[in-house]
């Protein structure tokens, strides 16, 4: 007999498009989890089950709360979950992820963090990072070009803000204004643009003339969390990101979004790295 697993969301960005999505489970469904701690927030699994759905993939993803004490040891036992076929990595472990996996992509490398890993069938660990990439993908398909601009990126030295910074140095901001409040994180961001896109000015300074500003720290998680920026700071000429996915409509966004700007939401950038992350587990091509 066949155990039946339900999943009930809805993508918040579309609240009238809600579905429930019931996906059964036999001894060779595919496991795919999303891990953190917590997860309580995470916007993953109803995106991917429903992405698994429409491809016809015998496959199923679920969030798992591990705690910081046993994280180690669980990496450690992905090696042996046979039908494990990858897992996603949110918020604390994607440095973790990167330091505990056997081989990483040269993105992953230069960045030093993993928010996607793919489980080979001898049970090697591969790890990749899409956060920035998928950040990037949906800004463009907004139709606002990068090329050029000025870039500001609150939380540059964690591992989303990190792999946000690469991605939008690539795709060709010519200044990237870099906020990071741990010292050690601050620098580490600094020497990776500068080793590896030398083109693209630096600055540490929070001003007014930029052309996007991003947010990825958790503020915005918490009804009482503090803004990243100043009402008045914002000007509707500007691109507005932030990775917080619950809520999708931040307070920040929302100011935004009054104000006439353009916005990209965590939901909008997860939806954009579904195809990213289920490339690099082998589930899709690459988009």
């Amino acid at each position: 007999m066949l155990d039946i697993l339900y999943f009930s969301g809805y993508i918040e960005s579309t609240p009238k498009k809600g579905f429930l999505i019931v996906v059964i489970i036999s001894g060779q469904t595919k496991c795919c989890p999303i891990i953190g701690h917590p997860v309580a927030h995470v916007f993953t699994p109803p995106v991917i089950n429903a992405w698994f759905e429409m491809q016809q993939i015998d496959a199923v993803m679920f969030a798992m709360d591990i705690s910081s004490s046993g994280a180690k040891e669980f990496f450690k036992m992905l090696r042996n979950w046979e039908n494990l076929a990858g897992c996603s990595i949110t918020y604390p472990y994607k440095q973790l992820a990167f330091e505990l996996v056997d081989e990483a992509t040269e993105r992953a490398t230069r960045l030093g963090v993993v928010n996607t890993i793919r489980r080979e069938n001898d049970g090697c660990l591969v790890g990749d990072m899409t956060d920035g990439v998928a950040m990037v993908t949906a800004i463009r398909e907004k139709n606002f070009p990068l090329e050029g601009k000025t870039a500001q990126v609150v939380g540059a030295g964690g591992g989303a803000g990190r792999a946000i910074v690469d991605a939008l140095c690539g795709a060709g901001v010519s200044r990237i204004v870099l906020q990071e409040s741990d010292g050690q994180r601050a620098d580490e961001i600094e020497a990776l643009v500068q080793f590896n896109f030398a083109e693209v000015s630096i600055d540490n300074t929070a001003g007014f003339d930029i052309d996007v500003y991003i947010n990825a720290t958790s503020l915005g998680m918490k009804p009482d969390d503090a803004l990243p920026l100043k009402c008045e700071d914002i000007s509707a000429g500007r691109v507005y990101g932030d990775v917080v996915t619950r809520p999708v409509m931040t307070p920040m966004l929302q100011l935004a979004d009054q104000c006439g700007a353009m916005i990209i939401s965590g939901a909008d950038m997860g939806q954009a790295q579904v195809e990213l992350q289920m490339a690099h587990i082998g589930f899709a091509s690459i988009p």
